[in-house]
């Protein structure tokens, strides 16, 4: 793993009403359109760690977790990268962050490594891509 993270996004989210938002400052007290605070004058906050962009979990009898812009896109990766269409008994859904970071697989290294979905979004390099699939 790098000593960096990237391909992840901070929201923060007032105490009061729980309106998201994406950059606000730290060194200050900042306040929500609402009146409450997402960073309070003591400097505490309520935030999630999410991947910048989101993950799409296509099941066709077969798993396959893709991380792309939106769930057309996945699609489309997933028919160009495997030359087939998508049938119509398939799911595509959009995977949770518990999911993401409770999601466990086996790397492809020798020896193999165990490692969540969430680390390896942080690594990749371009969207969109094939995280993981496994085959039943």
């Amino acid at each position: 793993m790098t000593d960096y993270i990237k391909n992840i996004k901070i929201i923060f989210y007032c105490w009061t009403c729980n309106k998201e938002y994406e950059n606000v400052p730290l060194n200050k007290p900042y306040r929500c359109e609402c009146g409450g605070y997402v960073v309070t004058p003591s400097g505490k906050m309520v935030c999630t760690i999410l991947p910048s962009v989101p993950v799409w979990l296509i099941d066709n009898g077969e798993r396959h977790w893709i991380a792309a812009k939106n769930q057309k896109e996945a699609i489309e990766f997933y028919e160009n990268f495997y030359e087939e269409q998508l049938d119509d008994s398939a799911t595509v859904e959009k995977v949770s962050l518990e999911k993401l970071n409770n999601t466990i697989i086996h790397t492809d290294e020798v020896p193999p490594k165990l490692v969540s979905l969430m680390d390896i979004i942080k690594e990749v390099n371009e969207f969109p891509i094939l995280l993981a699939s496994s085959v039943w």
